[in-house]
């Protein structure tokens, strides 16, 4: 087991503990414990609290209306990251979870129970959502099911299924405070969080995304979190993590597949990199060279013309600090 750090000395230079985590808020302990104060943010509140736990018995509850209230955390011994910033393994990492959203759904787990190439009992199906239409540009589709007038450009859909409810907010915002009085922000999306045990989710980034951290001191004084929605946050841990994880994933159906022509295929993926956000890119004739038709983990496509075709998905960091991972399967359509 990896050791945990608390911050309860003098100010420190993390770059001594970044070989291993270093944690910001352990609930196993009170957060007065670790040096941590916790303070409103505008009309917002932030408690410690015991109706939620991630581990341990405790957790700090924000409650927020909007990105400017919510909760400010203060570190009494500031978190000194100068060196250690620009590192790409390095990434902030937050557990959460809040209220779920009424008639959204993720992903479950026994999405890809049938796969034997890895174990996906700790995947993360957040990232394999995302929200909207992709266009299909090459081999044909159309989510209505009819007959697009020109087959070269038309939609394909996303599903959702049934599983997992969505976050009562869209987006995080992230604030972060140094010594030198500058601060900086990351505004995260809520729906490309990597799903945990018990309705518990799990953001990361990397501080070279934060905003305008790339100007102050990298000394962290406080961290505030609110978000774009009257809603509750509980906060389960926070922590420094480095993850040198490679992109791993592959596509549910490994093919090949045969259809009929105007036949509809459902497309689903799956990846993992640690505690990196990943994004899903799909093409529909990678033949022709890749290029990104549709987004998403599961995605629906209409075949309007016989022929065959290799469809890859990319996966891929968010935030590009890993390489990438394309995965592809074959596809027949019959005249």
């Amino acid at each position: 087991m990896k050791t945990r750090f608390w911050i309860f000395a003098a100010l420190f230079s993390a770059s001594a503990l970044f070989a291993q985590d270093v944690s910001l808020f352990n609930p196993i302990r009170p957060a007065k414990d670790q040096g941590l104060t916790l303070k409103a943010w505008g009309s917002g509140t932030c408690v410690e609290t015991d109706e939620a736990a991630f581990k341990g018995t405790r957790s700090i509850r924000i409650a927020t209306r909007n990105f400017f209230q919510g909760g400010i955390m203060n570190f009494e011994r500031p978190v000194d990251v100068s060196r250690e910033y620009q590192d790409p393994a390095l990434l902030f990492q937050i557990s959460f979870t809040s209220p779920p959203k009424t008639g959204a759904f993720l992903f479950s787990n026994d999405l890809f129970a049938d796969s034997s190439d890895f174990n996906t009992s700790f995947l993360g199906f957040g990232p394999a959502i995302s929200v909207g239409q992709g266009r299909s540009r090459r081999g044909g589709g159309d989510a209505e099911g009819s007959a697009p007038a020109n087959a070269a450009e038309s939609s394909t859909s996303k599903i959702t299924v049934p599983g997992l409810v969505l976050p009562s907010f869209d987006r995080m915002r992230v604030l972060i405070a140094t010594t030198d009085n500058l601060r900086s922000e990351i505004y995260l999306e809520a729906n490309t969080s990597f799903v945990l045990d018990h309705g518990w989710r799990q953001l990361a980034f990397p501080l070279s995304a934060v905003k305008g951290f790339d100007r102050t001191n990298k000394i962290i004084k406080s961290i505030s979190i609110s978000a774009d929605q009257a809603t509750s946050i509980y906060v389960g841990d926070m922590k420094f993590v480095k993850d040198v994880t490679p992109i791993q994933g592959d596509i549910a159906d490994k093919g090949p597949i045969n259809v009929g022509l105007g036949g509809e295929v459902d497309f689903k993926t799956y990846g993992y990199a640690g505690s990196t956000i990943l994004r899903y890119e799909w093409c529909f004739d990678s033949d022709k060279g890749f290029e990104p038709d549709a987004e998403g983990g599961e995605v629906r496509h209409r075949f309007w013309r016989p022929g065959d075709y290799t469809v890859a998905c990319r996966i891929s960091d968010r935030y590009g600090l890993k390489k990438p991972l394309t995965v592809s399967v074959k596809v027949k359509v019959n005249p």
